[in-house]
């Protein structure tokens, strides 16, 4: 059994050496939409390594660098390189705060600052996107703006309305919102 696992897993180490650069991307992101990032990270590299230029290529890649790598300094320069080459492509910002919340300096919440900036420039280049406003909500909140928190979840939910965890967090913030209200009205009037 092993004999052969080694020999399946070698073919597929040989067929991927003599593979177009752009036949390694396709296949990359096959792995990559199936979030099998390990498979898809040497693929990813062969593709940009081969010079294809592609700015969703370079999201994926610095991905499965930072995450898979744990090379997250590697991740940042390449999405740094494609955002002066492609300044209007969305995902780039989302995957900059992606990787600016985990790996970003933590000393007075830089990095949730950091990330809620690539974040919103996400946003303000596709509104349409679920996720970005969804990850721009989680910033907000931890950084301890429930109302602004709350407004990027609304614009989340019109795009993406059953998402079950989306739906759940809304309903959490909103309750969050009732009780802070109660409490500063509670505040301000003592004993009414």
């Amino acid at each position: 059994m092993k004999i052969y696992l080694l020999a399946a897993l070698t073919g597929l180490l040989l067929a991927g050496c003599g593979m177009t650069p752009e036949a390694a991307k396709e296949r990359a992101f096959s792995f990559y939409d199936l979030k099998q990032y390990k498979e898809a990270t040497p693929l990813l590299e062969k593709a940009f390594q081969g010079g294809i230029d592609d700015p969703e290529l370079v999201v994926r890649l610095a991905y499965c660098r930072a995450m898979i790598s744990n090379e997250p300094t590697k991740a940042i320069e390449i999405l740094r390189d494609s955002a002066l080459k492609y300044p209007k492509y969305a995902r780039t910002y989302f995957e900059l705060g992606f990787l600016a919340e985990h790996f970003g300096p933590t000393e007075g919440r830089a990095n949730l600052r950091q990330a809620l900036g690539f974040t919103r420039m996400a946003v303000a280049l596709d509104s349409t996107d679920w996720k970005a406003l969804d990850n721009l909500g989680m910033y907000y909140f931890q950084l301890g703006d429930l109302d602004s928190a709350k407004f990027a979840w609304v614009k989340a939910q019109t795009i993406q309305k059953d998402h079950a965890e989306l739906n759940t967090r809304l309903r959490q913030i909103e309750e969050l919102i009732a009780k802070r209200d109660s409490a500063a009205v509670d505040t301000v009037i003592p004993g009414i």
